[in-house]
């Protein structure tokens, strides 16, 4: 039996969510009472746009943005910084 209480999950900090993540997270909404909701919070410009082009938007799954601006990484020879957005 599935729960209908709402589901958030941060996914601010991932540094990376694979598309068959975000299929499950699909999957589960698919499957929950119409009264439940799972959200994913702090989601990346990027990880939106997926959900979007896959065709995974489903009425029990909203996708929030991150509140937080987009930060640097570090290049892998840890020389500079690239901008991620």
């Amino acid at each position: 039996m599935l729960a209908s209480a709402p589901l958030t999950v941060d996914v601010g900090e991932r540094e990376f969510m694979d598309s068959g993540t975000l299929a499950e997270l699909h999957r589960i909404a698919m499957a929950l009472p119409s009264a439940a909701r799972i959200t994913p919070t702090g989601a990346s410009p990027q990880l939106q746009r997926i959900v979007e082009i896959a065709g995974w938007q489903h009425p029990r799954l909203k996708v929030l943005a991150s509140a937080r601006p987009p930060q640097p990484e570090r290049r892998p020879n840890g020389a500079g910084y690239l901008c991620c957005g």
